[in-house]
């Protein structure tokens, strides 16, 4: 399982790749977020062409999960959508 970025219109970097090392009670969460993808994507729950991947938006820094096809790369899901993550860019803006 890789926490890579899925290229579906819209950049995404991968969570580790934070140019500052990150606060020392965030390095468990991450630890176990990678435990537990890790879990999901083995147990082919998703099916076997499906996994779980873990991204941050490049452009909200929000955090993005998405159901990803193996094969095509494809985005099958992804929460929260690219609607609702441009709706709260825009809508920041405009405070």
């Amino acid at each position: 399982m890789d926490f890579k970025s899925v290229n579906s219109g819209t950049p995404a970097a991968a969570v580790h790749s934070s140019p500052s090392s990150p606060p020392p009670d965030v390095i468990p969460q991450r630890r176990a977020l990678t435990e537990a993808i890790r879990a999901i994507n083995a147990s082919d729950l998703l099916g076997q062409d499906n996994e779980l991947t873990y991204v941050l938006d490049r452009v909200s820094h929000e955090a993005v999960a998405r159901i990803v096809n193996r094969k095509t790369n494809e985005v099958i899901m992804q929460v929260p959508s690219e609607y609702i993550l441009r709706l709260a860019q825009e809508m920041s803006q405009h405070k």
